[in-house]
């Protein structure tokens, strides 16, 4: 698989990915962003959503407002030493 998909094909299953956020999605401050995340399930707030790495849960992303998702790419090799 390549390439953006929709996000309601986006694995559940906690690993991190790249999603696509459109202007107004939770975070009016910035513009058309693509960042990490995972999904979360939470028990003690019965809510699940997506959580980006460098916040804490639940911090505005709502519901489904990411539109699109993609697979993390290779990491770079690191160079020999």
């Amino acid at each position: 698989m390549e390439g953006w998909q929709p996000i309601g094909t986006a694995p559940r299953d906690g690993r991190t990915i790249l999603v696509y956020l459109p202007t107004g999605a939770g975070h009016p401050t910035r513009q058309d962003h693509v960042i990490a995340v995972s999904w979360t399930n939470v028990f003690w707030s019965r809510t699940a959503g997506w959580q980006p790495g460098w916040e804490m849960p639940y911090s505005g992303i709502k519901g489904d407002a990411p539109t699109h998702w993609m697979l993390l790419p290779e990491p770079p090799e690191r160079p020999a030493v």
